[in-house]
């Protein structure tokens, strides 16, 4: 299957059930909603490697590849 490889930052990590503000956000609406890279790669039917991270940089995100 090919791959979709994403990079960036909280955007693109997702939700993340670790962090405090995603857990309650979660626990709210009683799923974990999708972000943009899950969505991308349903839709063309890749398999995501996702490197986001929350709170990255331009540099980080750079480096991350």
């Amino acid at each position: 299957m090919p791959k979709l490889w994403t990079f960036g930052d909280s955007f693109t990590e997702g939700f993340n059930y670790n962090q405090h503000w995603c857990k309650e956000y979660i626990d709210w609406k009683g799923y974990i909603p999708k972000d943009y890279a899950e969505i991308l790669s349903e839709t063309l039917q890749m398999e995501l490697m996702n490197f986001g991270k929350c709170a990255w940089d331009n540099y980080s995100i750079f480096e991350s590849f």
